[in-house]
Order: C-alpha cells, then structure tokens, then sequence
C-alpha cells in the first residue's frame, strides 16, 4: 500500500511539470509515426512514454552514453503497443532494464558438432528481450540504438525492432516465450494458441510455394517470432495486414485494441 502510494505520488508530480520542449523535437525527428495517431492518443502517449523513461533502468553498454533523445523515443514507440491497457499493465512491469548497444548486437556463438569440432560463428541481432527468468533484477530488453533509428525512419515497412522485442516482453510476462501473451483464461489462451498456429501454418504453406506474404518472413520461425513479426506489421502496415491476414489482425487487435487500420 505505501509503494503504491508513493509511486502514485512520484508519477502525479512528474506529470504536473510540463512535457520537455526538446522531448518533442526528439518524437518528431526519430519517432514520426507519432504524429500519425490520433489526436486522443498523443498525450496519453506523452505521459505514459515519460513515467517509462524515469522508472526505467538504462544503460548503455561499452561506455556508450543514454540520453534523453533514446530514452524518449525507446519509450514511445514501447508504449504504443499498450496505449489501451490499463496505467500500470501498460508500463510493462515485467520489464526492469534497458540495455542500449550502439550498434546490432553481436554474438559468439559457440557448437561442438560430431562429439569433436567445435565451430565459432557471429550472430547478429537488432534486439533481444530477456525474461525475468533469465535475470536477477526483472526483464531486460537489449536494443541496437542504429537499428532503433532505422525502425522510426520508416514507420511503414512493418520493420521496427522496438516493437518486436517489446512484443516478446508481453508475451513472456507469464514466464512463458510461446506467442501467447497473458489473456486472463486457459480457454482464451487455449482459442489465441489455436488460431495464431493455424496463420502461422497458412503462411508457410505459402510461402514456401513462392507466394508473397505480408509480414518479414522472420515470423515464420516460431510461434513466439511469429507475436513479435506480426506486431511490427499490426502497428505499422495495419490495413496491409487486415486486408491480406484478416483473423490475424483481429487476433492482434483483440489483445492490443488499438485498431490502426483505421488511423
């Protein structure tokens, strides 16, 4: 009771100063889909990105320094995917840290094959979102700040790493990394599951005949890549994606509520 109370008294007060000037310069220059919503949504946007960037921890990695122009954008586009949800599911709670690399993550990956050689091989990645399972302070999303900049630049090709790595914060905030986010019932989950694999198995069998499809072929890995992919698209390329996947954007939309095909 007391935590609640005073985390509702440092929000009040953080939110009764006025929004940065400089803030907003930095949503029109990396953010510009910003503009795009609407109109009631822009300051609930601003309040919820601005509680997010202060109770968050941030930290740049390899002496690469966090400023206000990352925090402000990183927060944004995260809190668009929950600007439905209630105040605190929105600030994704499972999420304690955000790990900022200047450039895409790199990695040695390490395979013994045949029992005796051991081959080294580099992976890149955009992003990484860990589970709290995986950490001993909470969730942890890991961001390529290029890769961020690359997403906003062009808020039209279902291509944005933030949120596809927030995507996997919300689906693991039940511990589980599936592509089924917490929906409040076995039976929800169980229709989510079902309906979620049978697109994801459509959109193989089409792909793999040479068709087109409407979504980074990326998704198709897995159930839990295939949340992720989809969300960039539901956000992004939301009447592509109705027109072509209807039942998944009504999926999406049932759990987001945002409706941005009709942005």
């Amino acid at each position: 009771m007391v935590f609640s109370f005073l985390k509702r008294r440092r929000r009040a007060k953080l939110l009764a100063e006025p929004f940065p000037p400089a803030w907003e310069d930095h949503l029109s220059g990396g953010f510009p889909q910003f503009a795009a919503l609407p109109a009631a949504h822009q300051p609930r946007l601003r309040d919820r990105l601005r509680i997010f960037a202060a109770e968050k921890y941030w930290e740049g990695i390899n002496g690469f320094d966090v400023n206000d122009e990352m925090r402000t954008i990183i927060s944004a586009m995260a809190c668009t995917l929950t600007l439905a949800f209630d105040d605190d599911e929105a600030l994704f709670p499972s999420v304690s840290r955000v790990l900022l690399f200047p450039e895409t993550i790199t990695r040695q990956m390490r395979q013994r094959r045949n029992g005796h050689v051991v081959t080294e091989d580099e992976e890149w990645h955009l992003g990484e979102a860990w589970s709290t399972a995986n950490s001993l302070t909470g969730g942890v999303i890991a961001l390529a700040w290029t890769d961020v900049l690359r997403g906003g630049a062009n808020p039209v090709d279902g291509k944005n790493v933030v949120y596809h790595e927030f995507a996997h914060a919300l689906d693991m905030a039940d511990g589980a990394v599936e592509g089924t986010p917490p929906l409040g019932s076995i039976s929800a989950e169980e229709e989510w599951t079902a309906t979620l694999q049978s697109e994801l198995e459509e959109l193989r069998r089409q792909y793999h005949q040479g068709f087109g499809i409407p979504i980074d072929p990326y998704g198709l890995t897995n159930p839990a890549e295939f949340f992720a992919v989809s969300t960039e698209s539901y956000v992004e390329r939301p009447r592509l994606l109705q027109l072509k996947l209807p039942r998944l954007y009504d999926l999406l939309d049932s759990f987001y509520r945002l409706t941005p095909a009709e942005w």
